[in-house]
């Protein structure tokens, strides 16, 4: 299924163009993607298509899991079943760059929608910093950056994150896309 209409040409007879406004549509769906550029998503607007990509990512039934996004342009997901290779964080244009001091990682290599909550979480504990950062196409980590390189500082925020019950790793700061914690999952 996809609002993009060009792929009925590639693939004649096996595409369902539409536009998706629920994650139920796509039951008998293996392929979804959507345009996310100019008249597009204009049109999309217009048939009412959620266009955030994350708001896709928390349809539990079918569950669906991004393998290809360009931010602005596209995106595409496997539906129902995993897919056939996992998607490299350059599928989905996604790079890392140095940070500073330490990460404080609360949470890794989870779904968004676990991300979400985790976060809110650390949130509601007092941990201003906590953010969500996209490692890969459907992979997210919740951190607090900016831990210094010192084993009391760090012993301290241990016991403290561990006294409201989370358990934290320290990683070398690398900066992944920052996500928002607060988008709205698709209707079922």
């Amino acid at each position: 299924m996809t609002s993009d209409g060009r792929l009925s040409y590639f693939f004649p007879g096996r595409v369902d163009v539409r536009y998706a406004t629920t994650c139920g549509e796509l039951d008998s769906a293996r392929f979804f993607s959507f345009l996310t550029a100019g008249e597009s998503r204009v049109l999309g607007q217009q048939e009412g298509q959620p266009l955030d990509p994350l708001g896709w990512q928390q349809c539990a039934h079918p569950p669906v899991r991004m393998v290809g996004e360009q931010p602005g342009i596209y995106a595409a997901f496997v539906v129902g079943a995993p897919p056939a290779r996992t998607p490299t964080p350059t599928d989905c244009h996604i790079s890392a760059a140095p940070g500073q001091l330490l990460d404080a990682v609360f949470g890794d290599g989870l779904t968004y929608s676990a991300a979400q909550a985790l976060a809110s979480r650390a949130l509601a504990a007092g941990f201003d910093g906590a953010r969500i950062e996209r490692t890969n196409c459907s992979t997210f980590r919740v951190v607090v950056t900016g831990i210094p390189d010192d084993a009391k500082v760090q012993a301290d925020f241990r016991a403290e994150t561990a006294r409201v019950g989370f358990q934290v790793s320290y990683a070398p700061a690398l900066r992944y896309p920052e996500v928002a914690a607060d988008i709205a999952a698709v209707p079922p």
